[in-house]
């Protein structure tokens, strides 16, 4: 019976961490809800069991450890999930020491680690055949210096991982954009400093296309794949709009090909940019856990959570999947946030009347066909109202603050 397997979720205050909790509590799971932060939106579900609050990864790594390996042997957990790679990434360094206590649905550190490292990552597709933009790692400052002079611009600086800690202290990485050979130097040395050996690439010019997988080491369980309608920022980012299509063959073909030959375990999203006019399409990086857009899928029929955690039990699945196409889902406050900046701080310039009037009338529907949302529930509508009281509350501080 699953109402007595407890599975917990970290990270609940992200909205990923919401969508699993909603997935398991509904199939009567007894989810406990952890996070270091006193804004836990999945924490305020009506699907959470219980709730706890962490130490701060990002403040101190250790004690973060021992108090989940001390909360996981007291309340006898049978399943630990992460919905982030803050959690994620020192659990996989302490693996052995975690599944002493709870059944963690993840692949071996040697396969994780061919998915986070970037640089590894790319090694492996290179010799699948599975395309990669034009990729350098250099060795010295002698090679930089001539990669710096070789390379087309703009290029693009990467750090190998996202989440680094040195001598204590936590660094999240984020890419760069340079378009000269000085901007390429400078900002890969900074960048070196923070988190060592990032990567340089050649700018690719197309449009995100991600394929979602459940992989069983040789084998796909579950696939799925959306179309970003609205990002912020509008450049790229998390979406605020998607919708819900079939996977592209090819690109399926080559996610399948990863996965399988890094013996992959568990949930993962591959992602791709792809130049709409001549299809042509290059591997960015392979993420190895839950995805933002994640309710999406669940909400279009192929339900990732519940089926990891069966997986990982090693119980079957008795129910039909039925993946509507075309299924969209929305993040009412992100959309908002994506009117204001595509029309006052556009990129690509002030839209014109029409194309404004349209993405303003499209944002006030309050109800869109076909369409879900990221937080909002009738159902459990407490994490929507908690979430953008505390969001109000922070921008009437920051006005008064100024």
């Amino acid at each position: 019976m699953v109402n007595e397997v407890k599975v917990m979720v970290l990270d609940g205050e992200n909205k990923t961490a919401l969508s699993i909790t909603r997935s398991l509590g509904k199939k009567g799971f007894r989810v406990i809800v952890g996070s270091s932060s006193s804004t836990c939106m999945a924490g305020k579900s009506r699907y959470c069991y219980k709730t706890v609050k962490y130490p701060s990864v990002r403040e101190n790594r250790g004690r973060f450890v021992d108090f989940m390996l001390n909360f996981l042997a007291r309340e006898k957990v049978d399943v630990l999930l992460s919905a982030t790679d803050n959690t994620l990434v020192p659990i996989m360094e302490n693996r052995d020491d975690f599944e002493k206590h709870a059944a963690l649905p993840l692949p071996s550190y040697d396969s994780f680690m061919k998915a986070y490292d970037k640089g590894l990552t790319m090694e492996i597709a290179k010799r699948l055949g599975v395309p990669i933009p034009k990729t350098y790692i250099p060795a010295d400052k002698g090679e930089l210096l001539r990669i710096s002079r070789d390379i087309g611009y703009p290029a693009v600086l990467k750090p190998r991982i996202s989440k680094y800690w040195s001598g204590g202290k936590y660094r999240s990485g984020i890419r760069r954009y340079v378009s000269t050979p000085e901007e390429l130097v400078s900002n890969y040395e900074e960048m070196d400093r923070l988190i060592p050996n990032p990567i340089i690439q050649e700018f690719v010019n197309g449009d995100g296309a991600g394929i979602f997988l459940l992989f069983d080491g040789e084998k796909t369980v579950l696939r799925s794949a959306h179309k970003r309608i609205k990002e912020v920022p509008l450049d790229g980012g998390p979406s605020v709009l998607c919708r819900s299509m079939e996977p592209d063959p090819k690109l399926l073909a080559y996610s399948e090909s990863l996965l399988r030959e890094i013996d992959w375990f568990g949930v993962a999203m591959v992602e791709f940019r792809k130049n709409p006019e001549t299809g042509e399409a290059w591997l960015m990086e392979i993420n190895g856990r839950f995805w933002g857009s994640l309710e999406l899928a669940v909400s279009s029929g192929i339900d990732y959570p519940y089926h990891l955690v069966m997986l990982t039990l090693g119980r079957d699945v008795d129910e039909d999947i039925e993946y509507k196409i075309g299924h969209r889902c929305r993040d009412i406050r992100g959309e908002f946030e994506h009117l204001y900046l595509y029309i006052f701080k556009n990129p690509g310039g002030r839209p014109s009347f029409k194309d404004a009037a349209g993405n303003i009338i499209d944002t006030m529907k309050p109800f869109k066909r076909d369409t879900s949302n990221f937080i909002f529930s009738w159902k459990d509508p407490v994490p929507f109202l908690y979430s953008s009281s505390r969001y109000l509350r922070n921008k009437f501080r920051e006005k008064i603050g100024r």
